[in-house]
């Protein structure tokens, strides 16, 4: 190898020690000729024949480019669900993408932080400018050097779009947009040694509902997901009458090109008791943030600081904020936020700060500010309504 004998003048005994250094940097899947390409780039010394590793090259050509580096300006056929592994102490991700230009297909595997963009920029027949790839036994690699972009208006390349069905028409392989009606809680679990994660949503669209379980790195997108976001599958896998986002999936979160009905927020006058919608109000006065104690046993609310009711039974420490708030036409309703949802509302992390001194210090700044929500319409004992809150989508 050429760049091996120019490095051992250049770099004499220290040679060795850096091609460790590289393949550590990723996480000992680098192979020793691949170590002294990069080190050669580093240093100055590399070759590269005819083609530098910024030329762009018809993918057909990069990928005989064995050992060497290349850039490709290619259409995504299909982005596949990235794998998290753990190498000798070290993890990292890894995501295989089909590739295709006019003079063939191809793999691109990228990784580490390059799964990223894979995950949050690609879908079927975007259009990626990959420069710097590491070529290796027919596929190309991304790696610390390599630089991803996505271009907006490619010539001459294939067409990979798909149309995206309903939920009611899905089949295997099929791409669709929904909207997540409900989501349980992300579990692991563990097969064969490998632990992984699995998720169940509840997706709709005006075709009606399907349960979507969500498995390995598409359960994690899925878990950052809430009620009422819209997703993209691409790929999806079927079994027993349910929908299964697979390793051959691709989940995209907060999909935005597509023709789904609006989310509705309903004014507080036609809300019925016992009933769970997306609602738009405005925070007119907070009144207080409390903690409540209530025994577990008993049911027996309480002051103070005992750990035990005098039942015998264990106490619960409940957080709430009450406010009043007003939507759109002006309706006014008491309005609570319990736990988690009363946190989000003032931004409470974890702190030796009391959350009363932070509601506090919040409290004026809250006020006025206009919040998308999804919360239950509850019956007080005197026949009024007021709201629980059980989500906060966002606020301003």
């Amino acid at each position: 190898m050429v760049e091996e004998g120019l490095l051992k003048e250049k770099l004499g005994d220290s040679l060795e020690a850096k091609i460790s250094e590289k393949q550590k940097a990723f996480s000992g899947l680098l192979t020793r000729e691949g170590a002294l390409k990069l080190i050669a780039l580093d240093e100055g010394v590399a070759q590269q024949g005819n083609a530098k590793a910024n030329d762009i090259l018809p993918l057909a050509q990069a990928l005989s480019q064995n050992d060497a580096f290349a850039s490709v300006l290619v259409r995504v056929k299909q982005v596949y669900c990235a794998r998290e592994f753990d190498k000798e102490g070290r993890k990292g991700k890894v995501c295989n993408v089909a590739v295709g230009d006019s003079s063939g297909e191809g793999k691109l595997v990228l990784w580490n932080s390059d799964v990223d963009f894979a995950e949050r920029k690609l879908e079927r027949n975007s259009c990626v400018k990959a420069e710097g790839l590491a070529v290796k036994n027919g596929e190309l690699h991304s790696n610390l050097f390599s630089s991803l972009s996505l271009e907006t208006a490619p010539f001459g390349l294939p067409d990979y779009g798909t149309a995206t069905v309903k939920l009611s028409d899905v089949g295997e392989g099929r791409d669709f947009y929904a909207r997540v009606s409900s989501k349980g809680v992300m579990r692991e679990f563990e097969r064969n040694g490998d632990k992984g994660n699995v998720l169940n949503l509840v997706v709709e669209d005006d075709s009606g509902q399907k349960t979507l379980v969500c498995w390995g790195r598409n359960a994690v997108i899925a878990n950052f997901l809430k009620e009422g976001d819209v997703l993209k599958a691409e790929g999806i896998a079927l079994k027993n009458g349910e929908l299964h986002a697979s390793w051959m999936t691709h989940l995209i979160a907060h999909a935005k090109k597509h023709n789904l009905k609006e989310l509705e927020f309903k004014p507080f006058a036609s809300l019925a008791a016992n009933e769970t919608a997306f609602v738009q109000a405005t925070l007119e006065k907070l009144f207080e943030a409390r903690v409540s104690r209530k025994c577990l046993s008993c049911g027996g609310v309480f002051d103070g600081e005992k750990e035990k009711c005098d039942c015998g039974g264990s106490v619960r420490e409940t957080f709430f904020i009450t406010t009043q708030a007003k939507d759109e036409a002006g309706r006014q309703m008491r309005m609570v936020f319990f736990e988690d949802q009363a946190r989000e509302l003032i931004g409470l992390k974890r702190t030796f700060v009391s959350p009363q001194t932070i509601f506090g210090l919040k409290r004026e700044f809250l006020e006025g500010k206009t919040l998308k929500m999804k919360a239950l319409a509850q019956q007080r004992n005197g026949g009024a309504l007021e709201l629980v809150v059980k989500q906060i989508r966002s606020h301003s």
